[in-house]
């Protein structure tokens, strides 16, 4: 089943879903992109740096642009809702903004959650942990 008819049976069942991009920086990207390009409504980007210039267009025309806002600053969207988003896990993990996130979700919505190469991730230094161990 392709993507579109996917997402309106989600939005009819009520159901969210996540789907996980593990790979290459440049291909996670393009895969993201391609996803963005098929779906419709607004987008939502939580990354340390914007993940899409506004004049990248990407393999073709977006039909909307991303709204890019860094981990930490999450809680300014609660009590906002987006219909996809993407989650940059590449450098960090930052739970408390992954939560935040997924509840801006309506029904029919796609998070995707952007993360390293599986074989790297374990090995990876976390950016989001340092901020744990400052907290000392």
């Amino acid at each position: 089943m392709s993507l579109q008819p996917l997402t309106q049976l989600m939005q009819q069942a009520g159901v969210r879903r996540l789907a996980v991009i593990s790979g290459d920086p440049a291909w996670c990207l393009l895969r993201a992109a391609a996803w963005r390009e098929t779906l419709t409504g607004d987008w939502l980007a939580l990354s340390p740096e914007p993940l899409f210039s506004a004049s990248d267009k990407g393999p073709g025309q977006y039909k909307t642009p991303v709204l890019h806002k860094q981990p930490a600053a999450v809680r300014t969207l609660l009590g906002r809702e987006f219909r996809h988003a993407l989650f940059d896990a590449r450098q960090g993990f930052h739970a408390d903004a992954f939560a935040a996130l997924a509840g801006t979700l309506t029904a029919g919505s796609w998070l995707l959650l952007l993360v390293p190469p599986w074989e790297q991730w374990a090995q990876q230094p976390d950016s989001d942990s340092l901020r744990w161990g400052r907290c000392r």
